[in-house]
Formats: structure tokens, C-alpha cells, sequence
């Protein structure tokens, strides 16, 4: 459920995220089935309401060595963040599995 933004709830979320940042942390898993593209680069988008414009890191969360393998193949990088989006490219092979991650968001 997205909280507008004007509204109490949305200005008490904006206020946690700003007090927790750069220490808010996500734990996602980028979905094997929510890759687009026919061809490299890939996309993969991942919405969460405190990425808001921050500058997000990520790395791997406890993977198996077919995740770590997949990870590598797929040469990921994140490509920044806006209105709760923060989106990911595999600029190598599109990940066929699973990749569990932590998103590290913070910093403007």
C-alpha cells in the first residue's frame, strides 16, 4: 500500500526515512520472472516507499553458489532511484533464478 505523501502518515515515513538514513535497509529478492528485455541491458525494478530519491547500494543476502553465480553472469548494477522505484540492470546474462539482496538506502 503506497501512503500519499501529503498526508500525516506520509510526512511521519518521510521523517523515519530521513532519521534512518544511511542505515535503512531492505532485504528483497530481485525476481527471476521480473527481468524485461529481449536483450542486455535487463531491467529489474524494486519500490519501496523510503528509496524516495535516495542513493541506494546493494549486495548479496546470504546466496547459494547458483545465486552468487547468476549475480556475476548478469553483471548488475543499479541505475538509480525515483518515487520509490529503484531500478536494476544486468548488463551481462539475464538471471534465471532468484537473487536475494539488501538494498542499503541513504544519502541524498
Amino acid at each position: 500500500m503506497e501512503v500519499p505523501k501529503t498526508s500525516a502518515a506520509g510526512y511521519a515515513l518521510k521523517a523515519f526515512c530521513d532519521a534512518n538514513k544511511p542505515l535503512y535497509q531492505l532485504t528483497t529478492t530481485l525476481l527471476a520472472s521480473t527481468w524485461t528485455g529481449s536483450s542486455a541491458p535487463y531491467i529489474n525494478i524494486i519500490t519501496d516507499s523510503c528509496i524516495e530519491n535516495y542513493d541506494v547500494g546493494f549486495d548479496l543476502n546470504n546466496p547459494t553458489t547458483a545465486q552468487v553465480n547468476a549475480f556475476d553472469l548478469a553483471r548488475l548494477k543499479g541505475s538509480g532511484t525515483v518515487d520509490n522505484v529503484a531500478t536494476f540492470k544486468a548488463y551481462g546474462v539475464k538471471p534465471t533464478i532468484d537473487i536475494p539482496v539488501i538494498l542499503q538506502i541513504g544519502g541524498r
